[in-house]
């Protein structure tokens, strides 16, 4: 493979000039059409040196020696010529690199044409920092507004929140007050618990009419009128199940109590062998409350310690201890009590009121 083409010292001194001003390897490269490493190579070689010139090369070294040369005659004038002419053509380059120095003009040219070239990439960042500006500020406006609507969104939820708490307590009461009217609708009938199927046969009102005086002896002395009755829920074909509660409605309020005051006098009220019980009829509201309210084995716990007690209207225990009506309004108050009961007997805590 033959030697590359020298490079002239003009090309290289451009090379270097335009090196000078902040120019990279690759963009040099391109711009004088040369490899990255040539390019290189020239730079390194003006930092070392500090010229792009090639000095003159000394040869190949000698064969023969000093006295073979003066004994071979003639050629030493051969030699000599040689000399001559090396020191001509390092003249001549000397020459040549003083000509391939650039002028002020051509360096005026490579400095306005970096001024161009910096000048309009200038203005494209300019131009892409204003368009991120406005993209800041349309940003930031919308981000105003959006907290504006969340502080006013806060505010309307907590507006909405108090009047949905007003409206809750306006529920509970009308709830109340339409329990306790449907509790005063009921307040002439009672529930008859425990009574066999099938034993008032096809008129209800008759028979418990003429039972009611005979089971409930001299502690209903007058005979209630029935206005109407009627067993509750459905009919369970199972000879083992329970029967079904009846539900009587008095025609007057007052035989209504009477019946239930006798039951609770006689305590115990039988049809045949069957125990029968006596309850008020509530609504399913309220006897969902007694419920709730009742206390977990407390008729033992009250029985075994003779204490009497009770529900009073509407889901209030009610005790009775050493003639002293205690009424309590949470099942917690009577576990408070019976546990005091139980350490210190003469005690009688009195409830919350």
């Amino acid at each position: 493979m033959g030697a590359s083409k020298q490079l002239s010292n003009y090309l290289k001194t451009k090379i270097v000039q335009h090196h000078g001003l902040r120019e990279g390897y690759k963009k040099l490269a391109q711009r004088f059409k040369l490899s990255v490493s040539t390019v290189r190579n020239i730079v390194r070689k003006w930092k070392t040196t500090g010229t792009v010139l090639v000095k003159a090369r000394s040869g190949r070294p000698r064969k023969i020696s000093e006295k073979q040369r003066r004994r071979m005659g003639p050629q030493n004038n051969t030699a000599n010529i040689a000399t001559e002419k090396a020191n001509d053509n390092a003249k001549e380059g000397e020459g040549e690199a003083n000509d391939s120095v650039p002028s002020n003009s051509v360096i005026l040219d490579a400095i306005r044409s970096l001024k161009e070239d910096f000048t309009k990439q200038s203005n494209e960042m300019l131009d892409a920092i204003n368009g991120i500006k406005a993209d800041v500020v349309s940003h930031s406006r919308r981000i105003g507004e959006t907290e504006e609507r969340i502080s006013q969104a806060e505010e309307d939820l907590t507006t909405l929140q108090q009047k949905v708490g007003q409206l809750e307590g306006t529920v509970e009461i009308l709830r109340n007050k339409i329990q306790e009217q449907e509790d005063r609708g009921r307040r002439s009938n009672l529930r008859l618990i425990g009574l066999p199927e099938k034993t008032e046969g096809p008129d209800m009102c008759s028979f418990l009419e003429n039972w009611l005086p005979k089971a409930l002896s001299d502690d209903l002395a007058s005979t209630p009128v029935i206005e109407r009755a009627h067993r509750v829920g459905q009919v369970n074909s199972s000879r083992s199940s329970a029967p079904r509660p009846i539900v009587m409605t008095f025609l007057n309020n007052k035989d209504c109590k009477k019946t239930l005051r006798a039951a609770r006098k006689q305590k115990e009220v039988r049809y045949g062998n069957q125990r029968v019980s006596f309850f008020p009829d509530l609504s399913a509201e309220t006897r969902q409350r007694q419920r709730q309210r009742q206390f977990s084995g407390g008729k033992a716990r009250f029985q075994a310690m003779d204490i009497r007690y009770g529900l009073l209207y509407p889901a209030h225990l009610v005790v009775t201890h050493n003639v002293e009506r205690l009424v309590f309004k949470s099942v917690k108050e009577a576990k408070d009590f019976l546990r005091e009961m139980q350490t210190s007997p003469r005690a009688t805590p009195r409830p919350e009121t």
